[in-house]
């Protein structure tokens, strides 16, 4: 027995007639005499009584009726929270270029004009996220790097260079050739970090590993790198949206290294498959309409 039965056994009984029920249901007259037919074969029970041209609602109908009508309001308002998402908590996965420097401003500018959906962002490390998304924790993450897995699909939403960075103190010229990244110390990224993983990539097709380079510190943070990068002792590959602040403000500066430039995709990451909720679209949507 489905829904939509009831629906008619309630629309019959409160007119007390086959024809309106048929007018405010805008279905034939015939099949609301089917309908009523099969419940009353289906509950053993006679619903009406027909008498000349009207009808009469047995006490089987009476007792019927109130059930059916907590049943059926039931059903509507199940549907309809299942199909609402006009509210409600959006989860977004980050690594930390994406997490800090290009999603906070557009957070900030979609809840302006979407007050009745919230945001929990969590930043971690590309790895992190791509893992997140492929548990279910999450339905989109945003990552600098791409891993592969066919469960995965990805999609580019922003540009960014990875630049060598040092601090106005630090003893290294504007401009040294490749080979010369051996003679200083290094601070990087860890492994799980798009960021690194970028840049292992691009010096491995220069023949360079990063076996090869002085690196000194690993760190998780780029904040805590940029502090250690002003102090003067360290250069790093970094982010250029990471550092653009300090550059502008002479702070720090990009040292030119000749015949490498890294250039690099952020994308945004979803398991292949999934239905993403109607607020996560909305949101996705936003930051599609945005330029770099």
């Amino acid at each position: 027995m489905d829904i939509h039965k009831l629906k008619v056994f309630i629309t019959v009984y409160r007119y007390k007639s086959f024809s309106k029920a048929s007018e405010e249901l805008r279905i034939s007259q015939p099949t609301i005499t089917e309908h009523i037919k099969y419940l009353e074969n289906y509950l053993g029970v006679k619903l009406f009584d027909r008498i000349g041209r009207n009808i009469y609602p047995t006490e089987q109908a009476h007792q019927l009726y109130e059930k059916s009508i907590n049943i059926v309001e039931s059903f509507y308002n199940l549907k309809n929270l299942v199909k609402d998402e006009n509210y409600g908590e959006i989860k977004l996965f980050a690594s930390s270029i994406p997490g800090n420097y290009i999603l906070p401003q557009f957070i900030i500018e979609f809840l302006k004009e979407r007050t009745e959906f919230s945001i929990n962002l969590e930043v971690s490390d590309s790895k992190a996220v791509i893992e997140k998304v492929i548990n279910d924790e999450g339905y989109i993450g945003f990552v600098g790097t791409k891993l592969n897995n066919d469960k995965l699909d990805y999609k580019v939403f922003r540009n960014d260079e990875i630049i060598l960075a040092a601090s106005r103190k630090c003893k290294i010229p504007d401009k040294i050739g490749l080979s010369e990244l051996k003679k200083y110390n290094f601070i990087l990224r860890e492994e799980g970090s798009g960021t690194r993983h970028e840049i292992e990539k691009f010096l491995l097709m220069k023949g360079l590993g990063l076996n090869d380079l002085k690196i000194n510190l690993i760190v998780q943070n780029n904040e805590v790198i940029k502090k250690i990068l002003l102090q003067g002792d360290y250069i790093s590959f970094v982010s250029e949206l990471s550092v653009r602040e300090e550059i502008e403000k002479g702070l720090l500066k990009k040292v030119i290294v000749e015949d490498l430039k890294i250039e690099r995709n952020f994308y945004i990451v979803m398991k292949r498959g999934r239905t993403l909720p109607l607020r996560y679209k909305f949101f996705l949507d936003y930051i599609r309409s945005q330029k770099n």
